[in-house]
């Protein structure tokens, strides 16, 4: 995205309270994006974390899922989607109370309609945030949080992908960026059906107590 694209993304963000100047720890950011920490950031306050694939395979540096467990406990996580293959056992999350979902798409491609559609059901009936990845927690996992921003924010396929990127480097990749803006409309009337379904009026705006 442009300047513009990401200034603009920044005043949607701060118009819902995705992120507010006041509140937003820079230690704990730069902390918990670090490999070392988990390689994870929240990409919408008290909804969706975007992290890195755990795996229990041997020789790789990356994280069991139960390096996990702490965090999301304290954040109340519930509630994990895995993208991409299998890496290690559901039941290294769900052991300690938080469901796992499978919800897989093959490495940079783009969502189809039947995944896309569960996804957002999932996260529109989970109380509480959910925590996504896929083997890299960018790609196939920024898309899919960037089309519930255009669904749920109104923004559009460029200020999302632009926010997601903000908070998560090396979100969104290739031609899942034209895919975004190619559902764009179709995201934006199905979140207005979905604020009169739920609210009653269509133009209901969320906002966040809280940032990122």
């Amino acid at each position: 995205p442009i300047v513009l694209d990401c200034l603009n993304a920044l005043y949607t963000a701060a118009t819902f309270g995705l992120f507010n100047f006041e509140d937003f720890d820079v230690s704990e950011y730069e902390k918990y994006q670090q490999l070392k920490h988990g390689d994870l950031n929240w990409v919408i306050p008290q909804k969706f974390i975007a992290f890195i694939g755990p795996t229990t395979d041997p020789g790789t540096p990356y994280h069991a899922p139960e390096h996990y467990i702490d965090y999301f406990m304290k954040n109340r996580v519930k509630t994990v989607v895995r993208l991409n293959r299998e890496s290690y056992d559901p039941s290294r999350f769900t052991n300690h109370g938080i469901s796992h979902y499978e919800l897989f798409l093959p490495d940079g491609s783009i969502p189809s309609r039947k995944i896309l559609h569960k996804f957002l059901r999932l996260a529109e009936t989970t109380d509480g945030p959910l925590a996504i990845h896929c083997k890299a927690g960018l790609g196939r996992t920024g898309t899919l949080i960037a089309a519930y921003l255009i669904k749920h924010y109104k923004m559009t396929a460029k200020e999302a992908i632009a926010w997601t990127r903000i908070c998560r480097p090396g979100s969104v990749i290739g031609h899942q960026q034209s895919w975004l803006e190619d559902i764009q409309d179709e995201l934006w009337m199905s979140g207005e059906q979905h604020k009169l379904r739920n609210f009653g009026n269509s133009r209901t705006l969320i906002h966040h107590h809280r940032g990122i």
